[in-house]
């Protein structure tokens, strides 16, 4: 399933080197716990991409259960992330 996966995001079968993989768990969450904001995720990510996260070209690999995670994320991340998405679901 995930050479699969991979082939389905990369026609290569290669990962960008320099590629960040976020997971954002909102779908059930909410009933347990306040969901952490989008901003935070997109925070979290600039520090680990570190010095150049808003000058050189970021692959961002976004996955979550909820499409408004996905929504948020792209509206609001920088426009040199390049966002790679995928909605889960849960079985």
């Amino acid at each position: 399933e995930a050479h699969r996966q991979l082939l389905a995001m990369f026609d290569s079968g290669i990962v960008p080197a320099n590629m960040v993989t976020v997971h954002i768990r909102w779908g059930d969450k909410e009933k347990e716990m306040t969901l952490v904001g989008i901003e935070e995720y997109i925070e979290a990510t600039k520090q680990i991409i570190g010095e150049g996260w808003d000058t050189k070209p970021q692959h961002i690999y976004i996955a979550s259960e909820d499409d408004r995670a996905i929504s948020d994320f792209s509206i609001q991340m920088p426009q040199n992330w390049e966002g790679l998405f995928i909605l889960q679901v849960r079985q």
